[in-house]
């Protein structure tokens, strides 16, 4: 249900973002992906290890130094191996994102150019355990792998899935270099902020918030 909401709020933000008029003179539009790794922050990285990222945008390019940017953004973090003291355990936090913001950049066709970037959008997040051994005599209560009981349970009830769709905003900046007509090479880092779901743990309430740095490059043509 969450990645499917976050597919069709990309959509949505597609279809306004190609509904603008196209300007005339210089090219209206670019295409970017690239590719790099996610650095988590906070307590996201208390739990997992850096990860790596793929990105993708479509950029209206309203003047020669302001454009409107839909992105989308898929991020993977592997568990930490030492984690826990009383067990083993594996697995994986995937995020999807979907954002829309706002793009300021030097005059475009420079040999050399820089940019900022911030906006907001959905993101959905997908948390996987799929090892678990050893010996549960405590309760199992950890919010940014989606379980929390406050009794001891078994191993298999802890073992899967879990998921959430939370809010999020994005801020980074970027720099670019002109590879060819119409093709330029960006390396960007951006600070990515998602509010998620609280947990009644022992300790009391908290919240899933997660932060990460996804550095990339890519090409925008």
């Amino acid at each position: 249900m969450g990645a499917r909401l976050v597919r069709a709020a990309a959509g949505l933000a597609l279809g306004a973002v190609l509904a603008l008029p196209v300007a005339a003179g210089d090219r209206a539009w670019s295409l970017g992906a690239g590719g790099g790794a996610s650095l988590p922050s906070g307590d996201l990285a208390d739990r997992f290890d850096s990860g790596w990222n793929f990105h993708a945008d479509l950029t209206y390019h309203a003047t020669p130094t302001l454009g409107i940017q839909l992105g989308y953004g898929h991020h993977e973090f592997g568990a930490k191996a030492d984690l826990f003291d009383f067990t083993a355990l594996d697995g994986t936090q995937k995020i999807d994102n979907a954002s829309l913001g706002l793009v300021l950049s030097t005059p475009r066709g420079r040999s050399l150019g820089a940019y900022l970037v911030a906006g907001g959008g959905l993101y959905f997040r997908e948390v996987e355990i799929t090892r678990l051994e050893g010996s549960l005599t405590v309760p199992f209560c950890d919010p940014w792998w989606g379980v929390c009981y406050t009794d001891t349970v078994p191993i298999e009830s802890i073992v899967g899935q879990r998921s959430s769709t939370d809010l999020g905003l994005h801020l980074g900046g970027g720099l670019t270099i002109e590879a060819g007509d119409d093709l330029t090479l960006f390396v960007e880092a951006r600070f990515h902020q998602v509010w998620g779901d609280q947990f009644d743990t022992p300790s009391g309430p908290r919240k899933s918030d997660a932060r990460f740095f996804p550095i990339t490059v890519g090409l925008r043509f």
